[in-house]
């Protein structure tokens, strides 16, 4: 707020989202440092911006998606158009929130618990559940607060 008041808007839009991509990032980065992960800190950092779905499986009326990369609200509209692209059989969608994911920020976890609930509240369409969010850990009491890997999480994902 303080550049954006100092300078003028666009400055401090841009300001903004690079402050959000260093928080994510320290997040991601530091939350468990010890984890053999061997991931510059640009890799990360591009990761961000890449499509967060590793694998998409559908058979007999249930598709399974699997997240492999940290949810961010860079990468919403690729998670977005992953969900919007569901194959019309398809009675129900698992989300899997794999070991691979280190940070759910606060916007994608929002964005992705109402969507889940409007998506659910509409009738002829498959029934959504979001699997592996509760093995994250919560940085406040909030329901769609930041949620990180547990270093368990992470040390299991770097072996295999």
């Amino acid at each position: 707020m303080l550049i954006t008041v100092s300078t003028d808007l666009l400055i401090g839009i841009f300001a903004g989202v690079l402050i959000c991509l260093f928080i994510n990032g320290w997040h991601a980065l530091t939350s468990h440092p010890g984890d053999g992960q061997s991931k510059s800190m640009l890799a990360h950092l591009l990761d961000f911006f890449r499509n967060p779905v590793g694998s998409r499986e559908c058979a007999d009326g249930t598709c399974s998606i699997y997240f492999t990369r940290s949810l961010v609200c860079f990468n919403l509209f690729h998670l977005m158009r992953e969900l919007e692209d569901l194959p019309p059989d398809v009675r129900s969608v698992d989300l899997h929130i794999t070991d691979q994911v280190r940070l759910l920020d606060h916007t994608t976890c929002e964005c992705l618990l109402q969507y889940i609930d409007d998506h659910n509240a509409q009738e002829g369409k498959p029934a959504l559940a979001l699997k592996g969010l509760e093995r994250m850990k919560r940085l406040s009491s909030y329901e769609s607060c930041t949620r990180l890997a547990q270093p368990t999480m992470v040390a299991e994902a770097a072996v295999v």
